[in-house]
């Protein structure tokens, strides 16, 4: 599993995918690829760029995707990973932050339990 805080390329085919299930893109299969195209709804800004720049202007194959050669490119790549970044902490740290509160817990309740054992067997 990867630590990163910035999306990579899985992340990329996973919001990609998520713009197709929310209906902002659709997706046909093309040979041994698949074409994204426009719908009505505007989809994510670096899909929008990468559909308004593409060879027809309306759609794209994941292997156009993958010789994508237009220079501002990596700019609208950036802000991509920028805004699916924002926030990222929360998710990745959730794990560690829930361990330290179980800990914390369980050293309550052993020390709870170690006092109220030496209070019954002093009295």
């Amino acid at each position: 599993m990867s630590k990163s805080t910035r999306p990579d390329q899985m992340g990329l085919i996973g919001d990609l995918l998520m713009e197709v299930a929310d209906k902002h893109l659709t997706m046909t299969k093309e040979g041994e690829s698949y074409r994204l195209h426009k719908t009505d709804k505007d989809p994510d800004p670096f899909f929008k760029y990468l559909l308004d720049n593409s060879t027809d202007g309306k759609s794209f194959t994941i292997e156009e995707l993958r010789n994508f050669d237009n220079p501002d490119v990596y700019a609208h790549y950036h802000n991509w990973s920028s805004r699916k970044s924002a926030g990222i902490d929360k998710y990745i740290n959730l794990g560690a932050k829930h361990m330290s509160n179980v800990i914390k817990g369980a050293a309550y309740v052993s020390f709870g339990l170690t006092a109220l054992y030496l209070l019954t067997e002093a009295m």
